[in-house]
Parts: structure tokens; sequence; C-alpha cells
């Protein structure tokens, strides 16, 4: 059943109620506080149906429809821009495709342009992220800095990843070879 014309009925059935029984102010109070807040939850709970991107983490390998990059604003400090793809997961999980938003880089912006140019070309592109930008490192280096002679020590607790944010790799889709007769 639909949700749409299921919360129609029971928004029928609280007015109903409301207006055709005399007293029960309290029980009415509650109900109408109830069916604003079920809305609200609805409404919030419904951005991934709505088809709004999701934040979710990409799925391992997938095939890319479309890429749509938005940079930072310059002015707007808020609006930290994104890379919004339109995929279909290849693990078997979904098999409709469903948009993604991740973090913006210029690194990110460029193989996205890259992986548009594929597309308009007609070929299939398919993605897959490199890792989950997390990671250790650790290290020792020598370098032209300002603290005491230029020494610097690693500690073992690197990031693994500047953005902290997976990488994405596209690549074409190899055509299929066919069965021999």
């Amino acid at each position: 059943m639909n949700i749409i014309p299921t919360f129609i009925l029971l928004g029928g059935l609280i007015l109903w109620f409301v207006i055709g029984t005399k007293g029960l102010w309290p029980l009415k109070m509650i109900l109408i506080t109830m069916t604003v807040c079920f809305s609200l939850f609805l409404s919030q709970t419904m951005k991934d149906v709505r088809g709004w991107p999701t934040d979710d983490q990409l799925p391992d390998k997938f095939i890319v429809h479309w890429i749509v990059v938005k940079e930072p604003s310059k002015t707007d400090v808020s609006n930290k821009g994104g890379i919004y793809l339109w995929v279909t997961d290849l693990s078997g999980e979904g098999k409709e495709p469903r948009a993604y938003k991740t973090e913006y880089s210029r690194e990110g912006h460029d193989d996205a342009q890259k992986a548009i140019g594929m597309i308009m070309e007609g070929k299939t592109v398919v993605g897959s992220r490199k890792g989950d930008g997390e990671g250790e490192g650790d290290g020792e280096g020598e370098g032209e800095g300002n603290g005491k002679k230029g020494q610097g020590q690693g500690n073992g607790t690197g990031g693994g990843s500047l953005s902290q944010s997976p990488e994405i790799i596209f690549h074409e889709l190899p055509p299929s070879k066919l069965p021999e007769k």
C-alpha cells in the first residue's frame, strides 16, 4: 500500500473523530499532536524515497550512469559542493540505480570529468572504491622545515587520506566476449 493514501486515510479518520465527537479534548489534542509528529517524521524519513542523493558509502563496484559535479562556493562557506553519482550496484544487492553524494575534491572532480567524457562517447563506465580513507602511517624524514635543524619524525598516527573519503576509480567496461558457436 502506498504511504500517501495511508496518511490521507489516517488524517481523515482523525479529522472525522475530532469533528464528530463532543468533548474529549485531551484525547483530541493527543491525536492531533500525534498526527503532526507522524507527518514530520514521515517527511524526514522519506528523503531516500523522494530521490535525494544518499550520503551512504558507495558500493565496492558499480556502473556509473551519470555524474554531476557541484564546485564549492567561494562566497558561501557553508556550500562545500559535492560530486553526485547515479550508479547501479554490481554486487547484486540493488538492481535499481541510486543517487549518491560524495565530498568534493579537485582530484575527484577531474576523475568525474573524465568519466563523463567516456559516458558521452557511449562507453559503459564502471567505478570502484579504492579505499575507505582510513589507515595508519609511520615514517621518518628529514627536510627543510621551521623546526630545529629541519628534522621531522613520524609517529604512526596518519589518517591515510587527507580528505578521509574513499577514492573512486573510474574505468571503461571492456566489451563482452560472446561464446563461440
